[in-house]
């Protein structure tokens, strides 16, 4: 594997949150990781694409992706 072909970059658009559940759905099937994760990104109430963090290869292909969850401890 060569890391030259791949980068890391943070969502910055609709198109992101799809790739993200389609990436998602795809690798926990049957579990619907996908929607929870659009449904995080979309609805939590500190959600940010700027936490979401996607691993590109140069084709274009999504190949993972994490993010950082926003919790807060009383």
């Amino acid at each position: 594997m060569n890391l030259q072909n791949y980068s890391i970059r943070t969502a910055t658009s609709e198109h992101d949150i799809t790739r993200l559940k389609n990436l998602f759905d795809l690798v926990f099937l049957p579990e619907p990781v996908g929607e929870l994760a659009e449904t995080l990104v979309r609805h939590h109430p500190n959600s940010e694409l700027s936490r979401w963090f996607m691993v590109e290869h140069t084709s274009g292909e999504l190949v993972a992706a994490c993010t950082l969850i926003p919790w807060q401890w009383s």
